[in-house]
């Protein structure tokens, strides 16, 4: 699929590229021209695959969202207090999933895009949701509008 896509972004430049990555294994495409890298990051489940390329970090995540035999234990290991705080904040079962489902996407893809993945802790990036998409450095997206899956997007700076 990537290859695709770049062989359709790219069109003449696509032959020159190097395939390349990061100190922890993260992939990138340097440019024949040395020019900046061209990020980017991928995901899958259940037949969908979602794609995420640009000239900053990316990471993408997509998941089916599916009832979880102990959604709040797997919370204590990846969430933050006060993010499992909003995700215990109703007695609605059906609520904590979709929540739960949002937070860890959106972790799941800024930690991609920091090019680490889950070898960094988790619970050492809390994640806030603002009404705009002004956090600084790094921007996170994420989606419900497909049923029954969520999937989020990051880059950073």
């Amino acid at each position: 699929v990537i290859h695709l896509l770049l062989k359709w972004y790219l069109r003449n430049e696509y032959e020159s590229i190097q395939w390349k990555e990061t100190e922890h294994h993260k992939p990138y495409i340097q440019l024949g021209d040395s020019s900046k890298p061209l990020e980017y990051n991928l995901s899958h489940c259940d037949g969908f695959i979602a794609v995420a390329m640009g000239t900053l970090s990316q990471g993408i995540d997509i998941e089916n969202i599916r009832p979880l035999n102990d959604l709040e234990g797997i919370s204590r290991q990846v969430f933050t207090e006060k993010e499992i705080a909003e995700v215990l904040a109703t007695n609605h079962i059906e609520k904590q999933t979709q929540t739960f489902y949002k937070f860890w996407t959106c972790k799941e893809a800024a930690l991609k895009a920091h090019g680490t993945g889950f070898m960094k802790d988790p619970k050492s990036l809390e994640l806030e949701f603002k009404p705009k998409a002004d956090s600084g450095n790094e921007r996170v997206f994420w989606s419900d509008n497909l049923p029954g899956f969520r999937a989020a997007w990051t880059e950073q700076a």
